[in-house]
């Protein structure tokens, strides 16, 4: 990508530092991962001079890594902004970004110094993120279920039974495990998803935004075990009823997957286009270039094909032709002679 004329922007302004994992890792780059949170590859960050991420959502395509340098410009700046600050809302903001540049240790820090100064909701469910971004889903859960029964009124209730319910299924990026297993944990969580599910549109005054919620949750899920119709009923709904939420991308995103599947690639074009029109700065709108190549590649492929196909009946039909020419012209008998 670097070659690329589009990139010079990005070389003007910043050092680009790789990093080369695989199974020749040195023990620094042990370390690195290890520091970081490195799971797979590639993955990218935006870093300041001091080894801090500023933004670790970051695209692939040139365009799309400018906009996440410049994103992660805006966050240095608004987390610098918050040094010194004493309100608890502060505070919390600044550990929690804390933790998203990696600073797990000042972060841990900051987050028991406010349960103990001003415990609330806010505070503890910062505390439940920044387990859940060590990957220690033993605390968090424990948290989680406190907060769910100690703040029956809190506004993000119904997320934390969410993360409840799906936080087994992280079992699926940390190990490879048999098809039956995950199957299993993936059932038991949509089980429990579906109970919140029912529970929310049985309400006298059904909340929409905490309906996206489930749905967002439980279609991936339903996708894994194969259950295309539930699946696509929820990606539907948030394509319609959540389009200015977060969740709108991937749904649309999920629609073309499903489309490609049926190997519907006029349709899945349509899907892919819209999704990079109207959410050009979300990660499947990034991604969904790539996403319009293949589908591109496979329709030329399958219009190939056809015409190969067509070509040879015609062929067969000629030859049928022939053949019947030969039949009529001729007289066979039983030994094969010409009468």
């Amino acid at each position: 990508m670097f070659s690329q004329e589009s990139s010079k922007a990005i070389s003007d302004q910043y050092v680009a530092v790789r990093i080369t994992g695989g199974n020749d890792k040195t023990p620094e780059v042990e370390a690195f991962m290890s520091q970081y949170k490195v799971r797979g590859y590639p993955t990218l960050f935006v870093m300041n001079a001091e080894g801090h991420v500023g933004n670790a959502d970051v695209g692939r395509s040139a365009e799309a890594m400018l906009e996440s340098l410049a994103k992660g410009a805006e966050l240095e700046t608004e987390f610098n902004a918050l040094e010194g600050k004493d309100d608890v809302e502060s505070k919390t903001k600044r550990a929690t970004m804390l933790a998203d540049r990696m600073l797990f240790d000042e972060a841990k820090a900051a987050l028991d110094a406010l349960v103990a100064e001003a415990p609330s909701a806010g505070v503890f469910e910062a505390m439940a993120d920044f387990h859940q971004k060590q990957g220690d889903t033993d605390a968090e859960l424990a948290l989680l279920g406190t907060m769910i029964t100690d703040y029956p009124q809190a506004d993000n209730r119904t997320k934390w039974r969410v993360r409840v319910a799906v936080a087994p299924t992280d079992a699926f990026q940390r190990r490879r495990m048999p098809r039956e297993e995950a199957l299993a944990i993936a059932g038991t969580a949509a089980d429990n998803l579906r109970v919140i599910f029912d529970e929310l549109t049985a309400a006298e005054s059904p909340d929409n935004a905490q309906i996206a919620e489930v749905r967002a949750s439980l279609y991936p899920i339903l996708s894994m075990q194969q259950k295309r119709d539930e699946a696509e009923a929820h990606v539907e709904w948030l394509i319609a009823n959540a389009a200015d939420t977060e969740h709108a991308a991937p749904a649309m995103w999920q629609r073309g997957v499903f489309q490609i599947n049926d190997k519907a690639w006029g349709s899945a074009l349509a899907t892919f286009n819209a999704l990079m029109d109207k959410y050009p700065d979300s990660m499947p709108g990034q991604s969904a270039p790539r996403a319009i190549d293949y589908i591109q590649k496979q329709q030329a492929a399958a219009e190939a094909a056809e015409a190969d196909d067509d070509s040879d009946d015609g062929d067969d039909a000629d030859d049928g032709a022939d053949s019947d020419d030969d039949d009529h012209g001729h007289s066979h008998d039983e030994d094969g002679d010409d009468a």
